[in-house]
């Protein structure tokens, strides 16, 4: 996007997160850490939404009823499966 290598933007965010720990000590670090959690939050929000809106989900109730997501969506697993006793 930036046309900037994988590597250099490894090596340009360690580096900028280095000072500002390096600088900001602890609370530095925690003031951080809570403005990248919601950073993240709405971004993970954001791409759910835009992926349950593309034109082949089309929508939440699409989304759900579709029997491979339905499969899915149980908490516990199947039991009478026994191969699976196993790893549960």
């Amino acid at each position: 996007m930036f046309d900037i290598s994988p590597f250099k933007i490894i090596l340009i965010t360690a580096v900028v997160t280095i000072i500002y720990s390096t600088l900001g000590g602890m609370r530095g670090i925690l003031i951080g850490d809570f403005f990248q959690f919601f950073l993240v939050l709405f971004g993970a929000v954001a791409a759910a939404v835009y992926a349950v809106n593309l034109p082949q989900v089309n929508g939440m109730a699409n989304l759900l009823s579709n029997p491979e997501v339905i499969r899915k969506l149980n908490f516990f697993p199947d039991f009478s499966n026994t191969d699976l006793l196993v790893s549960v």
